[in-house]
């Protein structure tokens, strides 16, 4: 009985606890967590290195000087739009779109950035490693952000150029019901292709609310990166806090009356390695908030990037074998996935695929 009572009972009760203790913080659980930046990045102290995986790279990585990681704060349209009209408008927003693709080229890149190694898989034929590091602002130690690298033996500029077209299906995202284009950004130059701020609206636990991000999106034609921020948009402010009966209700409404918000940085990079190989680099950090742990959000993350990289790799690779028109010189290559109108089936965005 005593057995019984420690392996069987005691992990029920620990788990009964905890998930009281988050409702009683917040009426749906945790609130998610937007980043408090400071201005610089800040060290952090007793990093665990003590995981599964190469032992090479663990040490390489316990060896280094860990730091927490950061990225511009959100913008803000509604105090925008408010405030500022014409050139200044426009400078601002260009300006973001700078400073978060200098952010991007830092945080995808190993030297620049190391992080704490997590795990390696290998499926497929490739091989895709997983990294974490803390966040700067961020309360949770256990939520954290993620990096996902594997090396791809195909055309850099074709397989970014897949990816855009992907990047709002089902393909990258199956959680995701509704995307809305809430503004297109003009940008002259020729560094990025297109920007716009986009609602996206997802599925992810059922009857505790769906979960909604308002984001800056954007890309970097020059450096092979698409980024998605967080923001604020007077066209879909953020709506109350969901009670319990508004998650129920939820589960079964297209559109919710109330949702939660999660904070969102996403960076997608392909570094050129030759003429047929390159490095695909996924950067995120997000926060859904409500009744998920922390802990248990960030290996979720490392999971979905596994996963949604192999998937990713099978794609390209079944698009190479039928010869289907992506990468440089096609029509539609790098243009806004979202225009005319958002399309989930990946046949929709690649014909034949």
């Amino acid at each position: 009985p005593g057995f019984c009572r420690f392996h069987l009972l005691d992990p029920w009760l620990k788990l009964k606890r905890k998930l009281v203790t988050d409702l009683h913080n917040n009426k749906m659980g945790r609130i998610p967590q937007e980043p408090a930046f400071d201005s610089e990045e800040k060290k952090i102290s007793g990093v665990d290195t003590q995981h599964s995986g190469d032992d090479e790279c663990q040490k390489n990585n316990s060896d280094r000087s860990l730091s927490a990681v950061s990225w511009p704060s959100a913008l803000n349209f509604i105090k925008l739009k408010s405030e500022k009209t014409g050139k200044e408008y426009s400078a601002i927003c260009q300006q973001h779109m700078e400073d978060m693709a200098h952010a991007g080229l830092r945080l995808t890149d190993a030297d620049l950035t190391p992080m704490e190694f997590v795990t390696r898989r290998t499926k497929h034929g490739i091989s895709i490693q997983a990294e974490k590091a803390r966040v700067v602002g961020v309360p949770f130690s256990d939520l954290q952000c993620v990096r996902h690298t594997s090396d791809f033996d195909m055309d850099a500029k074709t397989v970014f150029d897949v990816y855009v077209r992907l990047n709002y299906t089902k393909a990258i995202d199956q959680y995701t019901y509704l995307v809305q284009l809430l503004e297109k950004i003009d940008y002259v130059g020729d560094r990025f292709s297109w920007a716009h701020v986009a609602y996206t609206a997802d599925k992810i636990v059922p009857f505790f609310a769906h979960r909604e991000f308002v984001t800056f999106d954007f890309v970097d034609a020059e450096n092979l990166m698409l980024v998605s921020r967080s923001c604020l948009h007077p066209r879909r402010p953020q709506t109350m806090d969901p009670t319990c009966l508004h998650g129920i209700l939820g589960t079964f409404s297209k559109r919710p009356s109330r949702t939660i918000r999660s904070p969102l940085c996403y960076f997608l990079r392909i570094i050129p390695l030759g003429e047929k190989k390159c490095r695909v680099v996924q950067f995120q950090y997000s926060d859904i908030g409500g009744i998920v742990p922390p802990v248990e959000q960030t290996k979720a993350v490392v999971k979905f990037g596994l996963r949604s990289m192999n998937r990713f790799y099978r794609l390209l690779r079944r698009a190479q074998a039928k010869g289907l028109e992506v990468g440089p010189e096609t029509k539609g290559y790098l243009a806004n996935p979202l225009l005319p109108k958002w399309h989930k089936p990946v046949a929709k965005m690649i014909p034949g695929l």
